[in-house]
Parts: C-alpha cells; structure tokens; sequence
C-alpha cells in the first residue's frame, strides 16, 4: 500500500507500508485510503471511505478530491 504525506509537496514523498500498519492507521489514525485503480474497477468494489485517483492526478498534482475530503472529515 502507498501512502501520501501531506506535509509535503504533492508528488515529493510516498510511502510503501505494511499491511498490519495500513489497518492500525485506518482504524486508529483516521487515514485514508486512496486507490489508484480505474474508476470502473473503483465502482466494482472499493474501500469503504477511499477516494479514487489515477496516477495521473497524483503525478500532475490534481489532488482536488484528497481536498475536499480533508474539508469534509
């Protein structure tokens, strides 16, 4: 799993993490998950509470739904 920092710029730092440390941060953290798959993979079946993005966004720093569900939670 990849997970963004926000405490940087928007493609500066990614972090690979383990498995058993995504959940404590989900669980206990408030992080939040965000698949890079298509969005009809995404509609598939999904995280419940992860955002959608395509790599594309994250490399042309097109973060506007990370935004908006930083405003919304």
């Amino acid at each position: 799993m990849v997970i963004y920092t926000f405490f940087k710029s928007a493609t500066e730092k990614f972090k690979v993490i383990p498995h058993p440390e995504v959940i404590r941060l989900i669980n206990n953290e408030d992080a939040v998950v965000i698949d890079l798959r298509t969005l009809d993979e995404f509609q598939r079946g999904h995280i419940i509470n992860s955002i959608n993005l395509l790599p594309s966004d994250i490399k042309n720093a097109n973060l506007g739904k990370i935004e908006q569900h930083k405003e919304n939670h």
